[in-house]
């Protein structure tokens, strides 16, 4: 079997959850140097999925000697050095890749991860038990913001997910927890809609493009410059039946009373969960939703409604957070503001490990 073929088998084996054996035959294929930024990036999304995360860092800081100026690798190698550093698989400043895994750290994502990170972090120390709904879960693993809180226990909640494919995967890796996992959409509104999916093909090998599923026909078609020049989009876009359900009415069937933390990532449709999330009733502690999607009429309706229910807004690069009055103190919503602002500069790894620890220790002092 040549190089490619390879390629291709291990690309299946990873969209079907068998990544063990898509590691395999990607590592195999790789051996002599064969390979493109997509098979490297696709390899270090499966080390990734397993927590060996030094071997993602090296695959995905591959891919950037190929592509340097591509935001999604950037962002998953920063992910995967602070993993892996967190864990003790690398110590900050050591390995052969230091400079591009420096600059990675200190890129947007890098930053708006530890905000992030701050904000649930604070809520899990103050909570016997974090509570928490999730709209657009994905697979649970790529670009998830509360996976590793999830999976070091003490939370639990709702994960669900549209695109039937990424569902069987999201319930896989979610099997041990306690975590319901739920197969549909979430909207203003109640029965069976359209909802367009990426059908796979042996074209396309960058697995990003399998992510961006959407209500919206169009919003896929927005998103042509994530597939290959030569693919028709319009081939690629697979309709699919599924259920619609009011957010409060899937929290209800769940005896939820409460929630500390609900995530939206609904491509373009974040509004319209929020709008049917009973906000007032379910309280949650902190919000976080891809603005950077959203209609103009919907972001202005959606920060309305969220300041009229006492919400502080923390605008990031992609996303928006909103935080419940009476979660943090003004000095640290502050802060939190100060280092979004940070996040829309390129800034050296150093700086940005000196400003969050200078910060979180101002907070410590001032409480």
């Amino acid at each position: 079997m040549d190089c490619s073929k390879r390629i291709e088998e291990a690309f299946r084996h990873q969209v079907s959850g068998k990544i063990q054996e898509a590691i395999a035959l990607y590592e195999i294929a790789h051996k002599g140097g064969n390979g493109s930024w997509e098979s490297y990036f696709n390899l270090g999304s499966c080390y990734y999925h397993v927590k060996n995360y030094l071997s993602a860092a090296k695959c995905y800081a591959v891919a950037m000697e190929h592509k340097k100026n591509d935001d999604v690798i950037r962002n998953n190698l920063a992910h995967s050095m602070i993993q892996a550093i967190r864990l003790g698989q690398l110590q900050p400043y050591e390995g052969i890749f230091v400079d591009d895994a420096a600059s990675a750290i200190a890129s947007v994502n890098s930053l708006e991860e530890q905000i992030r990170n701050f904000v649930f972090d604070k809520i899990t120390c103050s909570k016997k038990e974090v509570v928490f709904a999730q709209v657009g879960a994905n697979d649970g693993v790529s670009h998830n913001p509360i996976c590793r809180h999830v999976f070091n226990g003490g939370w639990k909640g709702v994960m669900i997910e549209p695109t039937p494919r990424l569902f069987e995967i999201l319930k896989y890796n979610y099997r041990n927890t306690d975590v319901a996992c739920l197969n549909l959409c979430v909207g203003q509104e109640s029965g069976r809609v359209k909802f367009y999916a990426v059908k796979h093909s042996p074209d396309i090998k960058n697995n990003i493009v399998y992510q961006i599923n959407s209500l919206d026909r169009s919003f896929i078609i927005k998103n042509k410059h994530l597939f290959p020049s030569d693919v028709d989009i319009d081939e690629l876009i697979e309709e699919i039946p599924v259920d619609m359900r009011r957010l409060d009415d899937v929290l209800r069937d769940l005896g939820f009373a409460h929630l500390d933390i609900l995530v939206v990532d609904a491509e373009s449709y974040d509004y319209q969960v929020l709008a049917s999330a009973c906000l007032e009733k379910y309280k949650p502690e902190a919000i976080l939703y891809e603005a950077k999607n959203l209609s103009e009429n919907d972001r202005i309706s959606a920060e309305e409604m969220l300041k009229s229910l006492d919400y502080s807004i923390v605008e990031l690069e992609a996303d928006s957070l909103a935080l419940r009055c009476g979660l943090m103190t003004q000095n640290e919503i502050a802060f939190i503001s100060s280092v979004a602002a940070h996040s829309k500069r390129e800034l050296h790894r150093a700086s940005v490990m000196q400003i969050w620890k200078e910060a979180s220790l101002m907070i410590s002092e001032k409480g």
